[in-house]
């Protein structure tokens, strides 16, 4: 977790500044009664993500916005949104089983713009899809091999489920070049135990069965990240972005 913007809280009423005096009695409220700001009159600024965790806000890279944190998004529905391009949960939060143990510290250099999953095995992109908001990078492949396409493991899905009360996280389907969904042989929910988390290596994910209504998270990573504990290709990856598993296991969602 990087670290949060600190900030001071003036009162318009008395132009004072908000004190959270240790010495005072834990119970009472803050009050604005100091002329001036000291450690007891600063604050660090977290945004709450929809899984309830924790992660500090920062002022964009360079001093964007003229140095000022920009307010955060609602989308309209009046909950703050994590900025565009940004991980929807804490992944330093979430248990990582048979991948690279410190994804959560891989720069995100792509966005997913779109997640699709479709039952199978027939029908359009069958399984979990993905969009992103540019080609990926050549640098992700692992091998590159021009000649054969279906060597070039060019990024990994990673799905994470929220078990009793934890993340779990794990790299899962290897995509080569070209791949453009991870396929399936019938609904998520049967395909995940059987087709994904198939073995007792990736933890409490271990033949884990989706339900109507779960909020499960996904994201992507560089080269080949399944049952891998290093970097095989670039150390970059995806934002993570959370979606409530539909009826029929038939949808798409827009970021």
């Amino acid at each position: 977790m990087g670290t949060p913007l600190r900030i001071a809280l003036k009162a318009v009423a008395n132009d004072h500044f908000v004190c959270a005096d240790r010495n005072l009695n834990a119970n009472l409220p803050l009050v604005a009664n100091r002329t001036a700001v000291g450690g007891w009159e600063q604050f660090d600024l977290y945004q709450v993500m929809p899984d309830g965790s924790l992660v500090p806000l920062e002022l964009p890279a360079g001093g964007g916005g003229g140095g000022q944190p920009q307010p955060p998004d609602t989308g309209g529905g009046g909950q703050p949104q994590p900025p565009a391009g940004s991980d929807m949960i804490n992944l330093a939060s979430a248990g990582v089983y048979s991948s690279p143990p410190d994804i959560a510290g891989w720069p995100i250099t792509v966005k997913v713009t779109g997640v699709s999953m479709h039952p199978g095995p027939g029908g359009d992109r069958p399984g979990i899809g993905f969009g992103f908001d540019r080609a990926l990078p050549e640098a992700w492949k692992w091998p590159s091999n021009p000649s054969n396409p279906s060597d070039n493991y060019q990024y990994t899905v990673w799905a994470l489920a929220k078990i009793n009360g934890v993340w779990a996280a794990a790299a899962f389907i290897q995509m080569w070049q070209g791949r453009e969904s991870t396929g399936a042989e019938g609904t998520f929910t049967d395909d995940f135990p059987r087709d994904w988390a198939y073995s007792s290596r990736w933890g409490p994910l271990y033949q884990h069965r989706p339900t109507v209504g779960e909020t499960m998270a996904f994201f992507v990573s560089a080269g080949n990240g399944r049952d891998q504990s290093v970097v095989t290709s670039v150390r970059e990856r995806s934002n993570v972005v959370t979606v409530v598993m539909p009826s029929g296991w038939n949808s798409e969602w827009r970021f």
